[in-house]
């Protein structure tokens, strides 16, 4: 229920743009091409993003070409998914992909994107989504016919602000963290790729850990094993960061009764099963479980540290990606991982790497934290702005 009128949105002056239902082919350079795993959690990520000749991207953006502040909409599969486009990017959409414009006239862009977030826009999106037997989907038609609270527009604009403040330095802390990453790696990549001694010893990752051991997954017909205070990742949340709370938690009893295992922090962790999540890494910023479709290792730190296991195995993601999808199920294993060949520097110089990249993990660590924190306040924020339960002062 909302304080505010509420009214659809071809009535406050927002347009929708479709995409081209067609698809250009790969570019080795040129324009992002964006779809919808492009889309996650309100905003682009465009690490993985396709490229576009510029004959293509000119051609797919004649009918609809993206603008800063345009809110980017997915109608199949994740439905309703929302992002908006950032200053500066030249891009085109995907099929399945819709852009909601306001001509400011009734409705503010900035709060657009708001709105087209939190339980009231869930809402809307489950009234017109059609079920499919493949896909959920939205229809273009539809989509203007979404209800929405609109307070004034001086009060819009107060509640983009406050909530857009915060995505600011949740953003802020995201680009720092990947500047973090790079430095890492660019360190790991000079030592020991690039200068590798010929003299160190190879081994292979068994015998520079301490414990090695996939986990395990508590019978989800039993109630009493979920919604504890454990928390038990699957493959989709490791995503190259630590893992500090997991959207499905468990209890003593799910653990106890289960295949699942407690690990401790800095554990690395990989997806070994499941296709296209191999080879993706976490470390526990906390104890903590996962299911048997990921691999934990504790770094015996006489030998190495838990930083040198994440990137070796970060550095080897293609090496073993090659390894998966030479078998019929395109996975790995533990026996796989535990044989896995890794270099065993001297021990003065892994200490050196230690001090030299712990304190950057540890920054990463922290900002990782409070993303986490920022996303919670923000995401809470959210409904109760929208709804007018909280008001600001937009004098």
């Amino acid at each position: 229920m909302s304080y505010y009128p509420t009214r659809q949105l071809c009535n406050v002056g927002v347009t929708l743009l479709d995409c081209e239902h067609r698809t250009p082919k790969a570019s080795p350079v040129g324009y992002p091409y964006v779809a919808i795993p492009n889309i996650k959690k309100g905003r682009l990520d465009l690490s993985e993003v396709r490229l576009i000749s510029k004959e293509d991207f000119e051609s797919w953006t004649k009918k609809t070409k993206p603008q800063a502040g345009d809110i980017i909409v997915t109608r199949r599969a994740r439905v309703g998914d929302t992002a908006v486009v950032p200053l500066g990017l030249d891009c085109a959409i995907g099929q399945n992909l819709v852009i909601l414009r306001s001509d400011g006239s009734k409705l503010d862009q900035s709060y657009l994107r708001w709105a087209l977030q939190g339980p009231i826009y869930e809402e809307q999106v489950r009234k017109f989504m059609n079920v499919g037997a493949v896909f959920d989907r939205l229809n273009c038609a539809d989509i203007p016919k979404f209800e929405i609270p609109v307070p004034p527009l001086p009060e819009q604009r107060a509640i983009a602000r406050i909530l857009g403040s915060l995505d600011n330095k949740i953003e802020l802390n995201h680009r720092q963290n990947k500047t973090l990453e790079a430095m890492a790696e660019a360190i790991f990549r000079q030592w020991f790729i690039e200068e590798a001694d010929d003299g160190w010893e190879e081994t292979t990752i068994e015998n520079v850990c301490v414990r090695i051991a996939s986990g395990g997954t508590p019978s989800t017909k039993v109630g009493e094993y979920y919604n504890g205070d454990i928390n038990w990742y699957s493959t989709r949340e490791l995503s190259d960061t630590f893992l500090y709370e997991s959207s499905t938690k468990i209890t003593n009893s799910g653990l106890e009764n289960s295949s699942a295992k407690m690990f401790p922090e800095n554990t690395v962790l990989i997806a070994i099963c499941a296709a296209p999540t191999v080879g993706r890494l976490g470390i526990l910023a906390n104890d903590a479980t996962f299911n048997q479709s990921a691999c934990g290792f504790i770094a015996d730190e006489n030998k190495i540290c838990f930083e040198y296991l994440y990137l070796h195995l970060l550095f080897s993601r293609q090496k073993l990606n090659n390894i998966a999808s030479g078998s019929a199920q395109q996975n790995l294993n533990v026996k796989i991982i535990k044989n896995f060949e890794i270099l065993l520097p001297p021990s003065n110089i892994v200490q050196k790497l230690k001090c030299v990249v712990r304190p950057i993990f540890q920054q990463i660590k922290l900002n990782t934290k409070q993303i986490m924190t920022l996303e919670k306040l923000r995401d809470t924020l959210l409904p109760k702005l929208m709804s007018g339960d909280v008001r600001v002062d937009y004098s």
